[in-house]
């Protein structure tokens, strides 16, 4: 039991010496995208809690109130969701179509030259 436990150890041991490399290389693109990206995230989001930013009043969810009862914030959520949504049905379901159109007209064109059809 003690060897096995002293095996896993060592194997650990190895495998962490094997990937420091790996690590040293990868981490400065980690601490940078945790600086650029969720850094500003979680201080905007602790942010939206505050009447300014100052921090000087905590308001809880009173901003979010504010915004969903506001039509101009309604109408462009409503315009957005709509972007995305032609996007996706311009962007992804047409080209889709067009290419099972293709891919089938390829292989029914194979099957009447090999049946001698037309």
């Amino acid at each position: 039991m003690y060897l096995r436990r002293k095996q896993k150890s060592e194997a650990l041991k190895g495998k962490i010496k094997k990937n420091v490399l790996a690590w040293a290389i990868i981490l400065p693109s980690i601490l940078l995208f945790v600086f650029f990206v969720w850094y500003p995230i979680l201080f905007n989001i602790g942010l939206s809690f505050f009447k300014d930013n100052t921090f000087s009043e905590f308001v809880w969810f009173e901003n979010y109130k504010a915004i969903f009862e506001d039509i101009k914030f309604i109408t462009a959520l409503k315009n957005t969701f709509l972007y995305i949504f032609w996007s996706l049905i311009i962007g992804f379901l047409v080209p889709l179509f067009i290419g099972f159109l293709l891919s089938e007209t390829v292989h029914a064109r194979i099957f009447i030259k090999r049946n001698g059809v037309s």
